[in-house]
Order: C-alpha cells, then structure tokens, then sequence
C-alpha cells in the first residue's frame, strides 16, 4: 500500500514516527510531507497508513499533516525537540490547530520570540476561546504570569523571485544565516529559513541592537535588507 515511497523513505518514516528520540531521520515537516503524498495524492486513507506503519490509530498522522498549514516560512523551524529559534513538534501541533491564518501567525511568531511551551501556547488559546480577549491580550496575560522572559525577535517577509528556483532554498537560507551571523556574531543568529519565497529569522535581542543591523530591521526595510545580503552573499562567490 505505501509502495509508492521507496525504501529508504519507508524505512526513514517509520523511524521519525516511532520514537521519542530528538535527532530522527527526517523533521516534522518531511513526514508530514510523505504522508500528504499518501494521502492527498494516492488516496490512502490515514486510518490504512497508520495500519502500515504499525501505529495503535490515526491521531498523530493527523497532528503531522496539521503542520502543513503553517506559514511556509515557519515551516522548516518545527524541530522535534526544544531549542532556541525554533518550534518544538508539540508547540507546533498546538498552533497547527487553529484555523485562521492570522492567528496562527500571531501564535508561531509569539511561540518563537518567547520560547512557549506547550502548556502555555494552549493557555492562551484557551483564553482566548473563553472570551478572555484578543491573542495579543492573552499572551499579556499568560506573560504576566511568568518568573522571567528571554525574548528574542523574529522577522518575516518576502523574497523577489530566486534565481535558481526552489531546489536552492536551503542554500539561500545558509547562505542568509552566514550574512548574519558576520554583522552580529554567530551565537545571536538563531534561527533562519527560506521557503517559497518566503523567509524568516530569529535575533537575540542584542542583536537587534546592533547598529550594523538595527536600521534595517523594521517592517519597511527588512525586505530589501534581507535582498541585499544574499545579493551581496552571491556577488561575492
């Protein structure tokens, strides 16, 4: 049934599922990417998959192909477990189930800039149900209630079209992870992605204080300058 993945997809899916393990073959998003190839495109049924792979039912099936409606520059920072910069795989489920976009926006760039757990990202969602207020106010409320905040700042825009297409966008996203990590040192670069067209990325808080940074980093320049440091990054090669 699952004989359109080939071996070592097989083998790599179920090893990236069946386990507690952090470092697996593949990330979140693979696996939830080989399993919407079974499902969406060859019809399988998640309950048929779940048979296949040995799994008790269909629930994390469904928790993996959820991941796909975040935003598709947070998608390549969902990581299995917690660390700085990126999603956690139970964070990122809890976000993945909320259907409007905007709010899962406002939850995955919340979750990233505060390192959420998540207890907490499901305590301001539950706030939020219950009539508590907006998001935004929520996750004052929730903040409120903690001992201490490490905040980090994430940046999301768009890209103009890449010279070599998709198949580069992990070089892209090196190659703009590199550019930072020399205008404000390596340890303050946590995080970066780039996905059609789309990118991201996680500054500690010093390094939005950078002055080789800092003009560049509000909502009306960070486009150009993310442009403008992979033009720079590909110039100089």
């Amino acid at each position: 049934m699952l004989d359109s993945l080939s071996s070592e997809e097989r083998r790599d899916l179920i090893l990236s599922i069946g386990t507690h393990k952090k470092n697996r073959r593949l990330s979140p998003i693979q696996v939830a990417q080989l399993l919407n190839r079974l499902y969406q495109i060859q019809e399988i049924s998640l309950n048929q998959i779940a048979q296949e792979l040995e799994l008790k039912d269909s629930s994390i099936l469904r928790r993996f192909l959820l991941l796909l409606s975040l935003p598709p520059e947070i998608q390549p920072l969902v990581n299995w477990g917690t660390s700085p910069g990126y999603l956690s795989f139970s964070v990122a489920s809890e976000i993945s189930r909320v259907k409007e976009s905007e709010n899962i926006n406002i939850l995955a760039k919340d979750a990233l800039e505060n390192q959420r757990s998540k207890e907490e990202v499901r305590a301001i969602l539950q706030c939020n149900l219950r009539g508590g207020g907006s998001l935004t106010h929520c996750i004052e409320t929730i903040d409120s209630t903690r001992t201490k905040v490490i905040h980090h700042y994430v940046f999301l825009g768009k890209l103009p079209t890449l010279t070599n297409g998709s198949q580069w966008e992990e070089q892209y996203s090196f190659e703009l992870r590199a550019m930072l990590s020399k205008l404000v040192h390596e340890e303050n670069v946590l995080s970066t992605a780039i996905k059609n067209g789309r990118f991201s990325f996680t500054l500690t808080e010093s390094a939005t204080k950078n002055p080789k940074v800092a003009p560049h980093l509000t909502p009306q320049k960070v486009e150009a300058f993310v442009a403008n440091l992979l033009m720079k990054r590909s110039n100089n090669e």
